[in-house]
């Protein structure tokens, strides 16, 4: 009795000769400081094993002969906070017992409003309620409750509930991010020497390509990541068909080589240095595939005598392939671009336009638009140029209204959606980067503020307003590449595709026993991916992928055996 330091308290021996329970009383009190309490037995060898060790058939409790139904899972979940992006069910999983659930009873609201949820029961045990909150979604992101009301056979009624964050229709869902410094080719030292400015998404293999500069004449490499996790699935070769390495740029005056990467159609990736001045040349790299060997598309040589290369974008495929590069100045009387074509697929020459009269020259970011068409901005900007490059005429110039001490730079363009992401940087450290999304069909004369805006919590400086924003082809995803603040991705409603985001209800949690069946339906015929990890709620870099279908149907179902381990299921699409 009274305080003392952490240690062992033993009682003398005893044994047991007769099977039973036996009671025992264990009085804990607690002064000041630290704490800690064990009850363990210590047997005639001096082993010690915790009573309720699941290697001990000693135990501090009977089992039930009756087992109460309980709600297992519910979703949405993130650690944190809950959330729910667009085409992703709510759901709850309640686990039957003894008194059973009465299906009959269950109930579910969205809002105070009841809605007509779809019960199944998977396995004998688990019954899943889910309810798809379309109807419910709006453009911003809203504040959504759910509540599940179900008795059991005793009569004993139940209610779970909870609130959500509910992304809207034309609003960004944060998905997977890669902070700066997380990875040695995504750099943070501020000093814009060092930099990552060109990404690219691969639409065969469905990765992301990004490269990495270790100063204005050092390629640090080309690097191949899983788009859905970000997981690092390689690089690129850096060396030709002979064994060389082409990137040599002190030898060819080429700097910032893989400054800018695009990626066509066919999957051929695509990467461009940069001109600064005259006495610099331009060189356009070319890799059939993501092993194969690279090629020099373009060059080396210097392009006129205006800066040339801060961006390009890249569409088409094979001998239809195209690539528009933006200028890097506002020359008097107008602006300047090239449009690069081939005649075979894998050599390339360019035709210039200009001067074409606008408020903004094309150094920030261009992406194509639909024909003879392109979007570009400057750096630090307040206009998006609309350009008809068949006849060198501006179509529209938008104002735009970036937030206080950020400026637009680097942007990304959705044509299936008709959307564009720019991405607001600093060339100071200390104001958080924002991503803005912008609809294309809203675009006006005056202030045109963004649709939604989501800042990434990231303040380093990004003194050239460099980057990258590329969408899946459908528009599900987007991703953005900030120089010096990292990598981070999105998810977006669809208008015009019908692939979710997710294809099926996430996370299904199961034990060891007979073969299980998770069922999916994406509405689009491409690939899915299942997925499995340990931790409902651990981040997507960290699941693992088992399965993939044959992208023949849009739906079907995943078999899986279980283990002894319980282990949670997501599916998606890898159409995307």
């Amino acid at each position: 009795d009274g305080t003392r330091t952490a240690a062992d308290t033993l009682a003398a021996g005893f044994a047991i000769t007769n099977a039973g329970y036996y009671p025992f009383r264990l009085v804990y009190f607690q002064a000041t400081g630290p704490a800690n309490l064990e009850l363990f037995s210590n047997d005639y060898t001096g082993a010690r094993t915790l009573v309720n060790d699941t290697s001990s058939s000693l135990r501090a409790y009977r089992s039930a002969n009756n087992t109460q139904p309980y709600v297992q899972w519910a979703y949405p979940y993130r650690a944190g906070t809950y959330s729910l992006a667009e085409g992703i069910p709510v759901y709850f999983t309640l686990v039957d017992g003894t008194p059973a659930v009465q299906q009959g009873t269950i109930q579910m609201k969205l809002n105070n409003t009841i809605v007509t949820p779809t019960v199944t029961s998977t396995n004998g045990t688990n019954i899943v309620v889910s309810y798809l909150p379309t109807a419910f979604q709006q453009p911003t992101n809203t504040t959504a409750s759910v509540q599940l009301v179900w008795a059991d056979a005793s009569g004993h009624y139940n209610t779970n509930a909870f609130s959500f964050l509910f992304y809207g229709s034309e609003t960004l869902a944060p998905l997977w991010s890669l902070a700066p410094g997380s990875r040695p080719y995504l750099t943070n030292d501020f000093s814009g020497v060092a930099l990552e400015a060109g990404m690219a998404y691969n639409p065969v293999t469905t990765h992301l390509v990004v490269a990495s500069l270790v100063n204005a004449t050092t390629l640090r490499g080309f690097y191949i990541l899983d788009s859905l996790t970000g997981s690092d699935l390689g690089q690129l070769a850096q060396t030709n068909s002979s064994g060389v390495n082409v990137f040599s740029p002190m030898a060819s005056g080429v700097n910032y080589p893989g400054y800018s990467i695009g990626i066509a159609d066919d999957g051929a990736i695509y990467a461009a240095s940069r001109q600064t001045t005259t006495s610099l040349k331009y060189a356009i790299y070319r890799w059939a595939s993501e092993t194969s060997a690279v090629s020099v598309a373009y060059g080396p040589t210097t392009v006129g005598t205006l800066p040339f290369g801060y961006d390009f974008s890249v569409r088409g495929a094979g001998a239809k392939t195209q690539m528009i590069v933006g200028q890097g100045t506002t020359p008097a009387g107008g602006s300047y671009a090239l449009l690069f074509s081939t005649a075979n697929g894998s050599a390339f020459s360019f035709s210039a336009f200009g001067p074409i009269a606008g408020n903004s020259d094309y150094y920030g970011g261009i992406a194509f638009g639909s024909n003879g068409t392109f979007y570009a901005g400057g750096f630090p900007s307040t206009t998006l140029e609309y350009v008809n490059y068949s006849n060198k005429t501006s179509l529209a110039s938008y104002p735009l209204a970036p937030q206080t001490g950020l400026a637009f730079g680097p942007l990304g363009v959705d044509l299936a959606n008709g959307r564009a992401i720019i991405l607001g940087t600093s060339t100071t450290s200390g104001a958080g980067h924002s991503v803005n999304l912008f609809e294309l069909g809203a675009l006006a004369g005056g202030a045109n503020s963004p649709t939604n805006t989501f800042y990434t919590g990231s303040t380093n400086a990004n003194p050239g307003g460099c980057g990258s924003v590329a969408f899946t082809p459908n528009g599900s995803y987007a991703f953005v590449l900030d120089s010096q603040n990292g990598i981070s991705t999105y998810g977006l409603n669809l208008k015009s595709a019908t692939v979710p985001l997710l294809a099926a209800a996430s996370h299904i949690q199961t034990g060891p026993g007979s073969n299980y069946t998770i069922r999916y339906s994406g509405g689009e015929a491409v690939n899915y991916v299942l997925w499995k990890s340990l931790t409902a709620n651990a981040a997507m870099s960290t699941w693992t992928a088992i399965a993939t279908n044959s992208g023949s149907v849009s739906s079907s179902n995943f078999v899986v055996t279980p283990s002894g381990a319980q282990t949670f299921y997501r599916v998606s699409s890898r159409g995307y």
